[in-house]
């Protein structure tokens, strides 16, 4: 019925002033395409061409219209009839690709971001190949034609994230070995030694890293083992799944397991939720954690929270993290902050079994880290985290973390 007035009214319109509005009835039109009323604005496109047969605009409304509401053929059989009529203007060339992206054409929409771009440097365009050549695992290409857009647009938040996502990608995989030497104050014993051998694969779009950790601390030694996994099975989400078991379960949970989902969001935003389930001989541990991340420009900055409990009582621990990159994304500074029962998330595996501290009351950390390419492939990172203790049992107590790694990515 709306439809029909509509005409109605544009016809009456019509008739009696000899000269339509086109301006303001395109504003009408567009208006419906956005709200989603296609069937209302399709007919006031029509209108217009109809009575204005050079008004570029109205044409373009009415291809996006028809791709808008998934009628994708229509679309591009309608852009033939612009880019014919319209030979001058390129954004019909440009729509046209991403309209067979979003068809699902990827070959035709690579092909198409190429003839566009041999004639003009479209962002748009350029964007959209990328985002195909990642699609096709092509990681390399895609990584070159990313870096141009940072280097053209530096404050576009999501061209440095897509940047930073595939130079992980490109070199995931590697070898590595990282040490830790803990030292506590307050009581006597011998300092916590840490070691783990970790190694990364990545499966298309989805890393798997296997890891072996040690412990050695107060004369008591323990192991641990784990895998870890990120599939993706979208390019704006993403999963983290991991798994550990140690056999003796002294300084490690003997069973843990973690899960979280990410969800990427535009302006360089990404949230995620989560669970933790930890296992001691005595003790079983569970929580919910939930994360927000941006990127602004070179920076990365994200805050977390675990909400949880234990048959020993609550646990609440938040954990907020900056970093700057400097030259390219394995070069970079990193500061943290965390509060709880245990800010430290890389040591709630033992917190619970200390048997020198028992049940953490109170608890700060700062921290302070640095990671750079050394040589080639060959990767280094140092960080030092301050730990502020406060158990319920015993006097308060630190403990001071330095910890060393490298690494060689394949």
């Amino acid at each position: 019925m709306k439809k029909i007035l509509l005409i109605l009214f544009v016809g009456i319109v019509t008739h009696a002033s000899a000269q339509l509005n086109v301006d303001s009835l395109l504003e009408v039109g567009k208006q419906n395409a956005y709200d989603g009323k296609y069937e209302l604005a399709l007919p006031i496109f029509n209108l217009i061409i109809g009575e204005t047969p050079e008004y570029y605009d109205a044409y373009m409304l009415k291809a996006r219209t028809f791709a808008w509401d998934r009628k994708y053929d229509q679309s591009i059989k309608f852009l033939q009839l612009i880019k014919d009529s319209f030979p001058q203007n390129i954004e019909p060339r440009v729509f046209e690709a991403t309209v067979l992206f979003w068809n699902e054409k990827y070959d035709e929409s690579l092909a198409k971001c190429n003839e566009v771009l041999a004639d003009s440097a479209v962002e748009e365009t350029r964007y959209l190949k990328a985002r195909l050549l990642y699609f096709n695992e092509e990681f390399k290409p895609a990584l070159n034609v990313v870096d141009s857009l940072v280097e053209d647009y530096p404050d576009y938040k999501d061209y440095k994230k897509f940047q930073i996502e595939l130079t992980n990608l490109l070199s995931a995989d590697h070898i590595g070995i990282w040490g830790t030497y803990d030292q506590f104050t307050n009581f006597s014993g011998n300092p916590r030694l840490g070691l783990s051998i970790e190694a990364k694969k990545v499966f298309k779009l989805s890393p798997v890293i296997g890891r072996v950790n040690f412990a050695d601390r107060f004369n008591f030694n323990d192991y641990q083992v784990e895998i870890e996994a990120y599939p993706r099975p979208l390019t704006n989400l993403y999963f983290f799944l991991n798994a550990s078991y140690s056999p003796n379960g002294i300084w490690f949970p003997e069973w843990r397991y973690s899960a979280d989902i990410y969800f990427g969001l535009p302006k360089g935003f990404e949230v995620s939720a989560g669970f933790r389930y930890i296992e001691f001989t005595s003790i079983t541990f569970q929580m919910l954690t939930f994360y927000a991340g941006y990127y602004p420009g070179n920076n990365y900055i994200y805050a977390r929270l675990y909400k949880g409990a234990s048959n020993f009582g609550g646990a609440d621990i938040f954990e907020l993290v900056g970093r700057r990159y400097l030259t390219n994304q394995y070069h970079y500074f990193e500061l943290r902050w965390g509060v709880g029962n245990s800010p430290d998330v890389n040591t709630i595996n033992n917190v619970f079994s200390d048997t020198y501290s028992g049940q953490i009351e109170q608890a700060w950390n700062i921290g302070v880290g640095y990671q750079q390419p050394i040589i080639g492939k060959w990767h280094g990172r140092a960080w030092f985290i301050y730990n502020n203790q406060k158990p319920e049992t015993i006097k308060p107590y630190e403990i001071l973390s330095y910890n060393l790694g490298v690494w060689w990515r394949f």
